[in-house]
């Protein structure tokens, strides 16, 4: 069963979605729904928003040159929006550009720079954030608005994305323990000065 048919479902037939029902499994107890809080039209509304960043995401992957890029699900996006409060939610829509080595990152992050400088809303230089603070984690991050949407683009050395994906797993375990995360991240941060040494 989809997340769109679990919330805007009708379970008991009674006329009134599964996300708006106090009693979604019995029909005889329909409850008046506010439609200040009638959540359906919210959720509709954020379906309506994703089809829209799925359709503009693939011009702008391609204008860019970036072969991997992907929309959060809908569950995702509400699942961030609680998590994060009151604060932006940038990478609804996000691309990733993988170059060969840091010196073609360079270039890449260069060119972005020049071709994208109006629409660049911030830049996160996560190779000095890595010698600042010892984090394994390197690549380079912009904060993108393009046509009134905002997207998360990466760019990243092919072995540091292997070591990335590698790493998110752990990350995502542990992240709850700082001391735990921080003991199962140390062989990734020697891996990635290694890498980082080589040119990558």
């Amino acid at each position: 069963m989809s997340y769109e048919s679990l919330w805007l479902g009708d379970f008991d037939k009674d006329g009134t979605p599964n996300i708006d029902d106090r009693f979604p499994f019995n029909k005889q107890k329909k409850g008046e729904v506010n439609p200040e809080i009638e959540l359906s039209n919210a959720y509709k509304g954020l379906i309506n928003l994703q089809k829209n960043y799925k359709t503009d995401i693939q011009k702008l992957a391609k204008d860019l040159g970036a072969k991997l890029f992907r929309v959060k699900e809908t569950y995702s996006i509400i699942n961030k929006v609680m998590l994060n409060a009151g604060k932006n939610l940038g990478d609804i829509g996000g691309l990733m550009i993988v170059v060969p080595d840091r010196k073609a990152l360079r270039k890449k992050v260069a060119e972005v720079k020049k071709k994208y400088r109006k629409n660049i809303l911030s830049t996160s230089d996560k190779y000095r954030i890595a010698s600042a603070t010892g984090s394994p984690y390197r690549a380079y991050h912009f904060d993108l608005l393009v046509d009134g949407k905002r997207y998360e683009l990466q760019i990243k050395t092919e072995p540091m994305k292997k070591l990335s994906e590698r790493m998110h797993t752990v990350y995502k375990k542990n992240q709850k323990n700082k001391e735990k995360l921080a003991k199962a991240l140390k062989p990734f941060k020697e891996e990635s000065d290694k890498l980082f040494a080589k040119g990558f």
